[in-house]
């Protein structure tokens, strides 16, 4: 029976690279999904890492993206995980 076994994949736990634009300036990171889904399949939170940057969350709160960042930036950030999931 050990030969069967495959180990488990968990979607929740998936880094998805991203690079967006934000008034000229290119950022890279992954976002790495850990809320629930909600209605329309997107998660509600998720784990921004960009390199050389301190970890962050981003979630989403009565249909809008919040984050402690710039506006401009979490919007780019926020149109782009609802592009990814669309």
């Amino acid at each position: 029976m050990a030969g069967h076994y495959q180990k488990p994949i968990d979607k929740n736990h998936k880094e998805i690279p991203f690079k967006i634009l934000v008034e000229g300036k290119e950022y890279a990171g992954t976002v790495t999904a850990v809320g629930e889904p909600v209605a329309f399949g997107t998660p509600s939170a998720f784990i921004v890492r960009i390199p050389g940057e301190p970890r962050a969350t981003i979630s989403i709160y009565r249909g809008e993206w919040q984050m402690n960042a710039p506006k401009l930036f979490v919007t780019a950030l926020g149109d782009w995980i609802n592009a990814y999931y669309a």
